[in-house]
């Protein structure tokens, strides 16, 4: 039997969950889709973002000359391309091999995004590499990074990197690096997976690092995180973020592109996905939002490389991760479709 304390702290427990607010509990949930080249999307749970526009959304559109707003920190090969354009006119290509054989060469893009607790990295990225002839030897590949230091490389304490550190066999093309995502000062990430990046086609990277300990990174349309960790040493975050970092020369050829960089301090976003359930989604393009509310978002429509006329999925992350599970599907206006926009709640 229990006593009357024993009677009262359990009631006192029920009633603190009861209490809890509800959308604690809750995934976002889209109701209402409206606009075409101005989106605004209605619905419940889509939590808090302080700011709603990123830090960065970089499109890479510019002509000429160096990208607006990045310094760039080396005097090295990055340059605006037409070659490799994934969805407007160019993109920021790297040749890596220019430089002698065991070399360095960079031309590092450098953004400053402020101290933050948090970072939410995105982009696209075309990577082509060959060996040497007869080569049985690996390359490096440093993609990009977060730090302290404006010159977005020095590796020491005070400058506290984060960096992506990746290697590949030139023979097999197997990528490896027991140390390829790492903290400096911090926990430790684990190996790279041999399908780090897959060769000569675009593809869609993302990663999270927080000071509370948590770190992923994903490629889309990959069935598992790269990398899901919890609980670890996060001494900090940065405040510089860099593009095309390093590459080391024992190969032929190491060509990158990166295009629509997208980099927030936060997880809470919105992404237009090719498939009606969040996980299996093979393609996503980020939306940018311009207002953002629990129950009203507002993005400027980012079709990226989705084809007029095609059917796709809208879906809200908060600031947690947790996502609608099911899309809003979507129509991509057409000029030979009408109506334009047909909008429908997937149940």
């Amino acid at each position: 039997m229990k006593t009357k304390n024993e009677k009262l702290l359990f009631v006192t427990l029920i009633l603190s969950v009861l209490l809890l607010p509800v959308n604690s509990f809750s995934a976002p949930v889209i109701t209402a889709i409206n606009g075409s080249a101005a989106i605004q999307i209605s619905g419940t749970y889509f939590g808090v973002k302080n700011s709603a526009s990123p830090l960065i959304n970089e499109k890479f559109n510019y002509g000429s000359g160096d990208p607006a707003g990045w310094n760039k920190t080396d005097n090295g090969t990055g340059t605006l391309s037409s070659n490799k354009s994934r969805t407007g006119t160019e993109s920021l290509y790297f040749d890596y091999s220019v430089n002698v054989n065991n070399g360095f060469t960079g031309g590092r893009y450098t953004q400053y995004v402020g101290s933050q607790q948090s970072i939410y990295v995105t982009g696209w990225m075309w990577i082509d590499y060959e060996a040497k002839t007869n080569s049985t030897g690996s390359a490096q590949f440093k993609g990009w990074r977060m730090s302290n230091c404006a010159d977005g490389y020095t590796q020491d304490s005070s400058c506290g990197a984060w960096y992506q550190d990746s290697w590949y066999n030139t023979s097999s093309y197997n990528w490896f690096n027991s140390g390829f995502l790492a903290i400096y000062g911090g926990s430790g990430l684990g190996g790279a997976p041999s399908d780090l990046y897959l060769k000569g086609q675009w593809q869609r990277i993302e990663t999270y690092l927080s000071t509370d300990g948590t770190v992923w990174m994903n490629r889309v349309g990959r069935p598992t995180y790269i990398v899901n960790k919890t609980g670890l040493t996060v001494p900090s975050v940065g405040q510089y973020f860099s593009l095309g970092v390093a590459g080391q020369r024992q190969q032929e050829k190491l060509d990158v592109y990166f295009d629509s960089i997208y980099v927030d301090n936060t997880m809470a976003r919105v992404e237009l996905c090719d498939t009606s359930s969040w996980s299996n989604r093979t393609h996503c393009e980020i939306q940018a939002p311009t207002s953002w509310s629990d129950s009203s978002i507002d993005v400027t429509f980012n079709k990226g490389s989705f084809p007029d006329g095609k059917n796709v999925y809208f879906y809200v992350v908060d600031k947690k991760g947790i996502v609608n599970s099911t899309g809003y599907e979507y129509r991509i206006p057409s000029a030979t479709l009408l109506p334009p926009v047909n909008v429908k709640q997937n149940n």
